[in-house]
């Protein structure tokens, strides 16, 4: 029989219940949609590292709005806060750890010329052969706009422009007094996905052509949920005059149009959407001298112009047009040549970021990357199926 006396002391060792008002229930469920919204949204905004900081902020955020209000940590006892901060302190340890091996597993090593293939997990010198998205980041393909974000994303994208007076467009650069000149082809290749690659059925053709007074790169890049075509004009000095970009979706519905004038002070942006609206801005930062897009095959004019021996670093502002445009100095670095077992040949090396690796011959013309992408003739398995083509386009005329 339990005397009064336990029963009082049992009574005691319960936390006094709280019961918030109906108002903070909704402003806490409003509030913790309009994070999800903004965390889906910084989601398609490319912002390098900084998207898995701001991500993390945000759902630290919303975690700590369900702990406080709707588990009521905030009336709990002094004893059970510190127990559930101990274990979030732990688990973020854990989580640190975690995210310091999977950032660097694609990253050449300087001093033993290797990186991690999960299938040489005993050879300290493994193939340089890694899963490694663009994307994140860095670069994924060209970040297509899904409703009802776009215009949260939009929002977000204002920072890289300039919001002053936008100049008049330009015409196509044209070679005056040279009349019809058969292009001189100087580069041409067609990559896909290599079995080890995390992305699948990804293709890739690109061309580069000497026009005479301009020097054009042609490419075509598909992915399962996208299609992106691109020219991109640069002078004979190799500086970047003009880019002109068309997205759709793999059926070609959906079309979306960009066009980058370089040539004009300052230089400008324009898109039209699949519905037709067109918009025009100014592009913020220094003169773009280099270009980084979707695909590999535009960093061959780069590393052309650059022509870098061992070691060699070349920095420059660039022009990263895969997501939201960005102007930014970047560094292009040539690593030592590799032999890379997948293809059985040595290649040259060429970062960018410090850590997207691309693969080049010998006469700089690129040949895959780190990430899995591989020249079609080296790759025996089986293709994947031929997307529907989309006309070839008319880039000389803004959409089309």
């Amino acid at each position: 029989m339990v005397d009064k006396n336990q029963n009082n002391a049992f009574e005691d060792t319960h936390t006094e219940h709280h019961i918030a008002s109906v108002a903070t229930y909704v402003k806490v469920f409003f509030a913790l949609v309009v994070l999800t919204l903004l965390t889906v949204g910084v989601y398609q905004v490319h912002l390098g590292p900084m998207n898995l900081v701001v991500a993390i902020f945000i759902a630290t955020v919303k975690a700590a709005m369900v702990v406080v209000i709707f588990m009521h940590m905030r009336h709990e006892a002094q004893f059970n806060v510190l127990l559930f901060l101990g274990s979030l302190l732990f688990a973020s340890i854990f989580l640190a750890y975690t995210l310091n091996d999977t950032n660097h597993r694609a990253q050449l090593d300087d001093f033993e010329g290797a990186s991690v293939d999960p299938s040489h997990r005993n050879s300290r010198r493994a193939p340089m052969r890694a899963s490694f998205p663009e994307a994140a980041h860095q670069g994924c393909p060209a970040g297509r706009l899904t409703p009802p974000f776009a215009a949260l994303a939009l929002l977000l994208s204002i920072a890289c422009d300039d919001p002053g007076p936008v100049p008049a467009p330009l015409p196509y650069p044209e070679c005056e007094g040279q009349g019809a000149v058969a292009p001189n082809l100087l580069a041409s290749g067609e990559l896909r996905s290599g079995p080890w690659m995390r992305e699948k059925a990804v293709r890739e053709r690109f061309r580069i052509e000497d026009r005479g007074c301009v020097i054009a790169v042609r490419s075509r890049q598909e992915w399962p949920l996208q299609v992106a075509d691109l020219e991109a004009l640069y002078d004979s000095n190799w500086r970047p005059l003009r880019v002109w970009q068309r997205l759709s979706l793999p059926d070609g519905q959906g079309r979306e149009y960009r066009l980058y004038e370089l040539r004009s002070d300052p230089p400008t942006r324009s898109f039209r959407n699949a519905r037709g609206e067109l918009e025009r801005r100014r592009l913020k930062g220094a003169r773009p001298e280099a270009l980084i897009g979707p695909g590999r095959g535009l960093l061959g004019a780069w590393i052309r112009a650059a022509n870098l021996p061992v070691g060699g670093k070349d920095r420059r502002p660039a022009l990263d047009f895969r997501a939201f445009p960005r102007v930014r100095e970047v560094t292009l670095k040539r690593e030592a040549d590799r032999w890379e077992a997948s293809m059985k040949r040595r290649v040259r090396v060429y970062t960018v970021f410090g850590r997207e690796a691309v693969f080049t011959d010998d006469d700089n013309v690129v040949i895959g990357d780190l990430a899995g992408l591989r020249p079609e003739a080296s790759l025996p398995e089986t293709k994947p199926p031929t997307r529907p083509m989309l006309p070839e386009g008319d880039p000389r005329h803004f959409p089309e």
